[in-house]
C-alpha cells in the first residue's frame, strides 16, 4: 500500500504539536518542513567543504517522534567552478521505515565558495542549494542558503581534521493535483571529517530542519578525490 512520506511527516508533527495549540506550526511551516526534509538539503547530512573532482557517499538516518523514521542514501560529485568555488550534484534515495511506504528519489545542486580563510585554519564559506523530490503525485522543491563556519588542522602525516557548523535558511514547496503551498524554515548542520593525504576522507554530521518537535538527521560519509 502506497503512503505519501510528506503526509506522514506532517501528520507526525501535527500529532505532537497538538498537545500545545500555542506551539503548533502554521500550514506554511509544515509544508516547508516536509519539502526540505524530502529534498537533499534536509534529507542528507552536509559534508565539510569537499575538494574539486571528488565523489562523496552519504548514509544517514532521520528520526522523528511519531513516525518510523527513514534511512537515506546519497551520492555526490563535486567539480571546480572558478578559482574559489565548487559545484556539486547529488542523487539520493529515502527509504521510509514504515510498512507499505514507498521510497523517494531526490536530486539537488549545490554551489559552495570560501569567503574568507586564515593561516590558522579557520574559514567562512557561502553555500547555496536547490533540491527536487517526487513521490506519487506530490512534488517537492527547495532552495536554501547557508554560511558554513569551519576550522581545519593539518596533521604531521599531512592528513587533515576539520570541523564545521552551518546555519542556513531554506524555502520549501509542495505541489499536488494542481495546487501548491510553500514556506520557509531555518536549518542547522554540523560535522567533522578526517581526510587522508591520499585524497579520501571519512565524515560524520548532523542536520536539522528547525520546527517545533521536528526530527533530526545523523549520518556518516566517505569521500574520494580523483587525481591531484
Amino acid at each position: 500500500m502506497r503512503r505519501c512520506l510528506a503526509a506522514i511527516l506532517v501528520v507526525g508533527l501535527v500529532s505532537l504539536t497538538s498537545r500545545d495549540a500555542a506551539a503548533q506550526p502554521s500550514e506554511k511551516d509544515l509544508v516547508a518542513y516536509a519539502a526540505l526534509s524530502l529534498t537533499p538539503v534536509g534529507s542528507h547530512v552536509p559534508m565539510t567543504m569537499p575538494k574539486a573532482n571528488a565523489f562523496g557517499l552519504r548514509l544517514s538516518h532521520f528520526a522523528q517522534e511519531g513516525t518510523d523514521g527513514t534511512n537515506n542514501l546519497a551520492g555526490s560529485y563535486f567539480m571546480k567552478a572558478g578559482s574559489n568555488a565548487l559545484v556539486g550534484a547529488t542523487a539520493g534515495y529515502i527509504m521510509p521505515g514504515c510498512d507499505g511506504c514507498d521510497g523517494v528519489f531526490n536530486a539537488g545542486l549545490n554551489l559552495s565558495s570560501t569567503l574568507w580563510s586564515s593561516t590558522g585554519g579557520a574559514n567562512v564559506g557561502l553555500s547555496g542549494d536547490l533540491g527536487w523530490a517526487k513521490e506519487d503525485d506530490v512534488t517537492a522543491l527547495s532552495a536554501a542558503i547557508g554560511v558554513p563556519l569551519g576550522f581545519s588542522i593539518q596533521q604531521a602525516s599531512k592528513s587533515t581534521v576539520s570541523f564545521f557548523v552551518q546555519p542556513a535558511f531554506g524555502y520549501g514547496r509542495l505541489s499536488a493535483a494542481g495546487e501548491s503551498e510553500s514556506g520557509t524554515r531555518p536549518i542547522i548542520g554540523a560535522g567533522a571529517a578526517w581526510t587522508a593525504a591520499g585524497g579520501w576522507g571519512l565524515h560524520a554530521a548532523f542536520n536539522k530542519v528547525m520546527i517545533e518537535e521536528g526530527g533530526n538527521t545523523f549520518g556518516v560519509g566517505f569521500s574520494y578525490k580523483l587525481g591531484n
